[in-house]
């Protein structure tokens, strides 16, 4: 980046199915999953050969893995981390946590997180919560769980699914808000312009707007 001030970005992916969407839950029944076309392992492949292919840049991002994917693509989960980025936890089978009881909740945070570290063989520290369903009791329950961090809150509001939480008087470091000593919040990152949220960060946003708005910023460069 000629005269251009080095910056750098934090790039996530999550990795589920596109059967698997909350959208598609009143149609396509969680019982009717193994009968469905993968296509995520191809596509995850293709996207890290596209994070491969840009030059004099060493791309590194984190996969937020559902166990449910894992257990039935191990070498997709395995692939992921010989590449070099970090395997991190979506939970098991895209539930959102704010429709679970504590009791299943735990279970599930715990099960989907010794799955990944099974087939590594290293700790898996990072959380991010199927639809951005969150709240300061499930922040608790993650941490209690074993994870150094979550990525979960998106500060847009206008979205039904997403969840909350109370950041005040929270010690931040640079974009992470620190919750305790041993666990922090990684926000999604969203846009402000005149006091409003609006929302950037996720899979859903990236197709909805156009091309040259995702494009601008690199464009530069």
């Amino acid at each position: 980046m000629t005269n251009k001030q080095a910056f750098s970005i934090l790039i996530t992916v999550d990795v589920e199915d596109w059967f698997q969407v909350e959208n598609f839950k009143p149609w396509i029944a969680h019982t009717s999953w193994d009968s469905r076309d993968l296509r995520v392992e191809k596509n995850c492949h293709r996207l890290m050969d596209l994070f491969d292919s840009i030059p004099g840049v060493r791309v590194r991002a984190t996969f937020f893995i559902l166990g449910w994917i894992a257990v039935r693509l191990p070498k997709l989960v395995k692939e992921i981390q010989r590449r070099g980025h970090e395997v991190a936890s979506h939970g098991f089978g895209h539930d959102l946590c704010t429709h679970l009881s504590r009791k299943y909740l735990l279970e599930d945070l715990i099960r989907s997180r010794k799955i990944l570290e099974d087939i590594t063989g290293n700790p898996v520290k990072g959380y991010r919560a199927p639809s951005f369903a969150i709240n300061n009791e499930i922040l608790f329950l993650i941490e209690q769980s074993g994870y150094a961090y979550d990525s979960s809150y998106n500060s847009f509001d206008g979205h039904g699914r997403y969840g909350s939480i109370d950041v005040a008087g929270k010690k931040r470091n640079g974009i992470a808000i620190e919750f305790s000593d041993t666990f922090q919040e990684l926000p999604v990152s969203n846009f402000v312009f005149k006091d409003k949220t609006f929302p950037l960060g996720g899979g859903g946003y990236f197709r909805l707007f156009p091309f040259f708005f995702s494009n601008r910023e690199s464009s530069m460069y």
